[in-house]
């Protein structure tokens, strides 16, 4: 099939670069150490291969998604799980799998996890080491905005407690740090999760 693109860019190359993506306007745009960089895509040619494409190919770049069998229960639909630790050693640190498994099924998956278990960040203080190009967020504003400062809102104690127990984790592992004359405010969001609890 006809395309009109000269490259395809990945996740990760669009990341690195902190590019942005506009799909509709066929627009890419990323910063350079003189400014912004924007690439066009050619908007008349996409419509052109479009319209020439023959109606029997038009679902060859299509995937249709496969109907799902109702044999399988998913753990939204209420499977039933199980918590194995991944580590004799470490009992605390557990995962959580399908009690529908096969024996071999589960064997093949925990050595899977076994292989893999550095990947894991247990907790907040696991994250110590990881270099702030990767984890380190920053506001983007133009010089002159005008600060905005949230006013805050009520929570229950349940929340209050949740967001003191995360923010002290992060704290202590060195995540994050206070900031004494903060000029952007905005209130956090507490979510539950499934289990519950609040974060």
């Amino acid at each position: 099939m006809n395309y009109p693109y000269l490259a395809i860019f990945g996740r990760g190359l669009i990341n690195k670069f902190e590019a942005v993506v506009h799909q509709l306007y066929l627009c890419m745009k990323m910063p350079a150490s003189r400014g912004i960089i924007t690439v066009r895509g050619n908007q008349q040619l996409a419509r052109d291969i479009e319209r020439g494409v023959a109606p029997g190919q038009r679902n060859v770049h299509v995937l249709e998604p496969q109907k799902p069998s109702k044999e399988k229960v998913t753990f939204d639909e209420g499977c039933e799980v199980k918590r194995i630790p991944l580590d004799k050693h470490l009992p605390d640190k557990v995962v959580t799998i399908s009690a529908t498994l096969s024996e071999e099924e589960e064997k093949e998956l925990l050595d899977f996890l076994n292989k893999n278990k550095d990947v894991f960040a247990w907790s907040a203080s696991d994250l110590r080491g990881v270099s702030r190009d990767i984890v380190e967020h920053r506001l983007d504003i133009r010089p002159g905005v005008k600060p905005k400062k949230q006013k805050p809102r009520k929570m229950s104690d349940e929340k209050i407690a949740a967001v003191k127990a995360e923010a002290q984790g992060l704290l202590d592992a060195k995540i994050i740090r206070e900031v004494k004359y903060p000029t952007w405010l905005a209130n956090t969001v507490p979510v539950k999760k499934k289990n519950g609890e609040c974060v």
